[in-house]
């Protein structure tokens, strides 16, 4: 297993689609069909934007999971302290290889790299429904400590 900085927007959308298609899934409301030409678009426009990186982890020589994260400085306001993080946007492991302690290794990686950096704090965050992911980051160690709600008005 080999973990490895990219550009390919091609392999991250691809990876992407698992990801993706549980979302639109699980809330249909909010979320839009999987459309791999408009994803790899967006990854691409993604990559050139300073402070994100992509991960993707192979097995051999095949893309098995990817990371995309940002580095993200929080400036100081009246309320609240500034501060710095790393923000995962996303994670996904292929749907063949979960349970094998991939999504572990990614974001071991990532916590690595925030430690290198001297970044305090790794945040993220998941969709309610997605059981999955809150038992996963709960076993990562990772602690809720804001919840975000809403309210359709159904007018």
């Amino acid at each position: 297993m080999q973990i490895r900085e990219t550009r390919n927007s091609d392999l991250i959308a691809k990876l992407n689609k698992s990801v993706h298609h549980l979302h639109y899934q699980l809330y249909p409301n909010f979320f839009k069909p999987f459309d791999y030409h408009k994803m790899r678009k967006f990854f691409e426009n993604m990559m050139n934007k300073e402070n994100h990186t992509f991960l993707l982890m192979y097995d051999g020589d095949d893309p098995i999971g990817y990371a995309w994260f940002e580095l993200k400085d929080y400036p100081e306001s009246i309320f609240k302290k500034g501060y710095r993080a790393i923000y995962v946007h996303q994670i996904g492991i292929d749907e063949h290889q979960k349970g094998n302690g991939y999504g572990a290794s990614l974001m071991r990686e990532i916590e690595d790299y925030g430690k290198s950096l001297g970044v305090p704090l790794i945040e993220l965050d998941y969709w309610c429904d997605n059981k999955e992911a809150k038992q996963f980051y709960e076993r990562q160690g990772y602690d809720v400590y804001r919840e975000v709600a809403h309210k359709s008005l159904n007018y």
